[in-house]
């Protein structure tokens, strides 16, 4: 197999985004109902589910020398350093009450 030497200032003979990590399946879904207490004050109970139908979404793939390169051995909340927050997570459901004035 031929290697070309690599473009000066660059680090390695790889084309630009040649390789992409793993695709992102999320599904949002919220439900509120707002209930008029007063003139000024309304509630608003709320009901919040993030990651729906709890897809597994994995973070990027293993960069270094050893066991883990090319492996995608975390979830994205994990490698975005917010565990079971955010994009990638788990299935995480939430009731709010919520007073408007």
């Amino acid at each position: 197999m031929f290697h070309r030497i690599p473009a000066p200032r660059s680090a390695s003979n790889q084309p630009r985004d040649e390789f992409y990590g793993p695709v992102t399946y999320q599904t949002d879904f919220s439900v509120f109902k707002n209930t008029k207490i007063t003139e000024r004050f309304t509630s608003q109970l709320r009901l919040e589910v993030f990651n729906l139908f709890n897809n597994r979404n994995l973070g990027g793939l293993g960069t270094t020398l050893g066991g883990n390169l090319g492996k995608a051995t975390h979830t994205q909340d994990i490698d975005n350093g917010a565990p079971r927050i955010g994009t990638g997570a788990a299935r995480n459901v939430q009731l709010a009450l919520k007073l408007l004035f």
